[in-house]
């Protein structure tokens, strides 16, 4: 109200009862006695500045007609019988230095009245149980204290201090009896195929008798129905959903399957959907696997297995171990989950139902890799990651630890104290991922023999060592190689040779890429569409449903006999 600078500032503020309040701020005063004083100079010192000192004072109205001893006396407060609010509380020290001679007495259970440089005070006792009545039983009274510097909130905030800073040290964990009968499992049943990458089945809760259920391809297919009313809002998450499925079938990762012969057996579908992400760029859509979906008996797949033991490194140990090395290095594993294949057995419980467009028949497909939805998938996954470190620690010790300790589900956070360790530390876990996790498997299915080269295509040649700059222009000669030259060598598939152009009441099937061949609709061509050229490349063909223009590369020519003379 006064528009003061307040200074922030640790302080605080204590009272009875070891309540404790916290002031805005500090500044400095300096009060000026009204009137005549015998100070010579003015009080400085420096204020808390609290939202409210405590209640109106006095409590209630007081009666001070009877007190003959204070009349005509220059009162520091002339209306201190009513209640108001307190605008300053001063310190004893400032009390005690603005006491002047004079001590006014009067009868009892009155108070005095002291002389300071301020005026007349009042203080002492006053008897005000008389002039209103209180509550029976009831006693309020009145009481402040306050302390510049509290020791107590002192060593509490250092205390405090030194807990969040405190290291603690990780305890050992201890396995439940599910945990370890999932780890056990693990151990038993998992092996790596013939291109060397893992193979891990699914941990049911009774692996000896696999759960049956019941009408969940029905679930499923109602659940597709209601993604497709989403995907025809968007053509856009349509566009990425299809993307995404195609690339599940070239990977490998996807195959398609008969539907079951009954409604209930040992198979489960697993409904679907996309959550599109336009901020991000290297997955605008995720596709969610529902296992906790529930069949007609109200099971889902989740519920039927086990999670497994929590694997994931602690992200502050992590952190703390990243900030100790003089060079680091971050790296990810590359789909990780979908490297990791489920043996024959257990993907019958990891089906799907999909078709890239509505007009089409809805197909059967069953997920071959680990699958993200599927309640064991981070154990699998975690529990792999770290099998395959034990395995790779006779032949790379030091990239098998950094792969068993320094890695955050597929994030690799780690470094070294120099370059060439970094370096060497990078090889090793790459060619340890190359033996099972390799983008390599993307291409060939097989894993790769060699490394890659570093690219040196495009840097400074003065700053390059002889055997480097050799082995830029072998690398600038390939580039130039593929861009300009190979494509030359391609056969060209098409106007590769003159054809006479189509011609009027030819016999043709119209192409509908929905549907076989054999339910192609037959036309006949009742209109040519020449270009500038005098070549045709658009007729209008009519059918049985009306007539259409379309491309001659959507058109099938007849062997007919007419068109065969045409």
């Amino acid at each position: 109200m006064l528009g003061l600078n307040i200074c922030r500032g640790q302080h605080s503020v204590n009272g009875i009862g070891n309540s404790v309040a916290q002031p805005l701020g500090s500044l400095s005063c300096e009060l000026k006695p009204s009137g005549k004083s015998l100070l010579s100079s003015n009080i400085k010192f420096e204020a808390l500045v609290l939202s409210a000192i405590c209640a109106d004072q006095p409590a209630q109205p007081i009666d001070s007609s009877a007190w003959s001893h204070i009349r005509n006396l220059p009162l520091a407060d002339p209306d201190f019988a009513h209640p108001g609010p307190v605008d300053i509380l001063l310190g004893a020290d400032i009390f005690a230095s603005s006491l002047l001679p004079g001590l006014r007495k009067g009868n009892a259970g009155q108070p005095k009245a002291l002389n300071t440089i301020f005026g007349w005070i009042i203080l002492g006792e006053c008897d005000v149980n008389r002039l209103a009545p209180k509550p029976v039983g009831r006693s309020n009274n009145n009481c402040l204290l306050v302390s510049n510097i509290s020791q107590t909130s002192l060593d509490n905030s250092i205390k405090r201090f030194w807990e969040i800073e405190n290291v603690n040290f990780p305890q050992k964990s201890y396995l439940s009896k599910e945990d370890q009968l999932c780890e056990s499992y693990f151990v038993d049943n998992h092996f790596r195929n013939h291109v060397g990458r893992f193979v891990v089945p699914l941990p049911f809760v009774d692996p000896t008798n696999k759960p049956v259920f019941v009408n969940s391809r029905e679930i499923a297919l109602k659940r597709l129905f209601s993604l497709e009313r989403k995907l025809n809002t968007s053509p856009a998450l349509r566009a990425e959903y299809v993307a995404f499925i195609e690339d599940y079938k070239e990977r490998g990762h996807l195959e398609e399957v008969d539907p079951p012969p009954t409604s209930e057996g040992r198979f489960y579908y697993i409904p679907h959907h996309g959550i599109l992400r336009p901020e991000s760029v290297s997955t605008p859509l995720r596709v969610i696997f529902d296992a906790s979906a529930r069949d007609g008996k109200a099971v889902s797949l989740n519920e039927t297995l086990l999670a497994g033991p929590k694997l994931q490194t602690n992200i502050f140990d992590l952190l703390m171990r990243f900030r100790w090395h003089a060079v680091v290095f971050t790296g990810d594993v590359k789909q990780m989950y979908r490297q990791i294949l489920v043996p024959e057995e257990d993907v019958e419980y990891q089906r799907i139902l999909w078709r890239p467009s509505a007009d089409g028949p809805v197909r059967d497909y069953r997920l071959l890799t680990v699958t993200y939805g599927v309640s064991s998938a981070p154990f699998q996954a975690l529990r792999t990651m770290a099998q395959l470190a034990t395995d790779s620690a006779e032949e790379y010790p030091a990239g098998s630890e950094i792969l068993s300790r320094d890695i955050c589900v597929d994030e690799v956070v780690t470094g070294a104290n120099s370059v060439e360790e970094a370096c060497s530390l990078q090889m090793e876990l790459t060619k340890i991922l190359s033996s099972a996790l390799t983008p390599g498997h993307f291409l060939t299915l097989e894993p790769m023999t060699i490394m890659p080269e570093e690219n040196l295509v495009g840097q400074n040649i003065g700053a390059l060592q002889r055997w480097k700059l050799i082995q830029q222009m072998h690398q600038d000669f390939w580039v130039r190689w593929r861009n300009e030259y190979m494509h030359t060598l391609r056969q060209r598939a098409k106007w590769d040779k003159t054809n006479a152009n189509i011609t009027v009441g030819t016999m043709v099937l119209v192409v509908n890429e929905l549907l076989s061949p054999q339910k192609w609709p037959l036309g006949r061509i009742v209109a040519l569409h020449p270009g500038l050229d005098g070549i045709c490349r658009v007729v209008t063909v009519r059918t049985a449903a009306g007539h259409y223009k379309r491309p001659v590369v959507k058109i099938c020519p007849l062997p007919l006999a007419n068109n065969l003379s045409n």
